[in-house]
């Protein structure tokens, strides 16, 4: 009994000399401050995870508020861009084909008959119209050096004026100059080479994707050997019915106009494309 009193003696003197100090009396231990409730912060609770961190919270019940915070926060879908290009790249995609038909046509059309052809205008033996011929798929190497040099260093739009030019000297000069084939070979042959180089050049350029390139250029070599191939049975019809070369060589340089067409109209849709 003696010695509660004197504890509680103790203790009330204790206050009477804080309370004479200005201070605030202690009769007890201290009641837990209660905490303000916020409302969530502008960063939600990834927010308050970071606060909790600055302020020297549990790192792990910090990273617990932000997984939750992400777990229940709806997840903003980021904006696809619209597919505006993707009727152009359909008519690009078709615009290649024909021009690679055009190619191919013109291509088999000429080279499956050029030993007949050579041997019936020049009067040679097959040897040396075999020989003659073999120039046209020779110098077709330059061709694929050549060709895309021009690409790498000019505007695609170049190397598809020569290749034009080249086609035209070849399949027009087999027609009114046959005794100058050497010459028109040589640039037939950097064509046919060429011609190859920037339709797929133009072609990997208009591509999102790999497999979309590889769609593309499925389409495009299908539809253009399946209508290439009939280039040389109908320049053999033709010479059966006219028991001359002048129509198909003909025929083979109206292909090779309406070719130039589509290869200039593809290369100049790719750049729109691309703009």
């Amino acid at each position: 009994m003696g010695v509660h009193h004197a504890r509680r003696s103790d203790s009330l003197d204790a206050a009477h000399a804080a309370f004479a100090r200005g201070g605030r009396p202690v009769l007890g231990p201290r009641p837990p401050r209660r905490r303000r409730r916020t409302g969530r912060t502008r960063h939600g609770d990834r927010g308050r995870a970071r606060t909790a961190g600055i302020h020297g919270a549990d790192p792990a019940a910090a990273r617990s508020v932000a997984r939750r915070g992400v777990a229940h926060r709806p997840v903003a879908r980021r904006a696809r861009p619209r597919r505006r290009a993707h009727h152009a790249e359909t008519t690009i995609t078709w615009l290649l084909m024909l021009t690679f038909s055009g190619q191919t046509t013109a291509y088999y059309a000429l080279t499956t008959w050029l030993p007949t052809i050579l041997g019936d205008q020049l009067q040679v033996d097959r040897t040396s119209a075999g020989a003659l011929a073999s120039i046209f798929q020779g110098v077709g190497i330059l061709g694929a050096f050549l060709v895309p040099v021009l690409t790498r260093y000019f505007p695609t739009i170049v190397p598809a004026v020569v290749i034009c030019v080249c086609w035209l000297v070849l399949t027009g000069g087999m027609l009114v100059a046959p005794a100058g084939f050497v010459v028109w070979a040589s640039f037939g042959a950097i064509a046919h080479a060429g011609g190859f180089v920037v339709i797929f050049t133009a072609l990997v350029a208009v591509a999102r994707s790999d497999a979309e390139a590889a769609g593309m250029s499925a389409f495009v070599q299908g539809g253009g050997y399946a209508i290439g191939a009939l280039g040389a049975p109908v320049m053999g019809y033709l010479h059966e019915a006219t028991g001359d070369w002048s129509v198909p060589l003909a025929l083979v340089l109206g292909i090779s106009i309406v070719y130039c067409v589509l290869l200039l109209s593809s290369v100049a849709g790719v750049r729109r494309a691309r703009a």
